[in-house]
């Protein structure tokens, strides 16, 4: 599997429960903003990728593949419309389905994973404010794909091309260049997360406990 989950670093989900709904909503915005930045480097990190090999498709709608000559070299993961004669879809890259998801449940985010259309949270200062616009789905079959150009492996890949044409592929003995754009990603930004979940995290706690209204309010002790 390709996908990264960020949990609480240390302690924090034990250090957060006494705090309640404060500490849940901070971290479920600090959790999502650490897999944006997440989702970007590796987006970035995807799209300096690059392969030898081109495709588009014939007016009957065959796929044909090619080596490029001279040495030239395409940007990876340039996705081909199987229509207008093989132009360029829309996405048009593979980059374009490394999302980041956040699972409000926990706090736990995950950067490459399959997942539903949903609608994220809008958080500021800790607080949920609204919703943002709706970020597609992303499928199984997407995500083989992936991890087929991101490590070599064929294992998902396999099986996808195999539900799709309902046979095997002729590229079952091919071998496929391992680029670690997600590991690449990760670690550019891994650094930052450890920030945003620690101390970020605690600011962002912190100034909204100080701004609680305790009026009127019992506990019980």
């Amino acid at each position: 599997m390709i996908q990264i989950d960020i949990e609480e670093l240390g302690k924090i989900k034990l250090a957060l429960t006494n705090i309640g709904i404060i500490s849940k909503e901070a971290m479920i915005e600090q959790s999502s903003k650490a897999g944006n930045k997440g989702r970007i480097a590796i987006r970035k990190r995807m799209l300096q990728s690059t392969t030898d090999w081109t495709q588009d498709y014939s007016k009957d709608g065959k796929r044909i593949l090619r080596k490029n000559k001279n040495s030239l070299s395409q940007v990876l993961g340039v996705r081909i419309a199987h229509r207008n004669s093989g132009g360029i879809d829309n996405p048009s890259n593979m980059a374009n389905f490394i999302t980041s998801f956040t699972m409000e449940s926990t706090g736990t985010t995950v950067i490459g994973g399959v997942h539903k259309g949903f609608y994220p949270s809008q958080i500021k200062d800790g607080k949920i404010i609204g919703k943002l616009g709706r970020v597609s789905g992303v499928s199984r079959q997407t995500i083989a794909i992936l991890e087929k150009l991101n490590n070599g492996s064929r294992g998902d890949y396999g099986q996808y091309l195999e539900w799709k044409n309902g046979k095997k592929s002729h590229f079952d003995e091919s071998k496929w260049k391992k680029r670690h754009f997600f590991e690449n990603g990760w670690n550019d930004v891994k650094g930052q997360v450890v920030t945003d979940m620690t101390t970020k995290l605690a600011e962002i706690i912190g100034k909204r406990a100080n701004n609680m209204d305790l009026r009127e309010k019992q506990y019980a002790v």
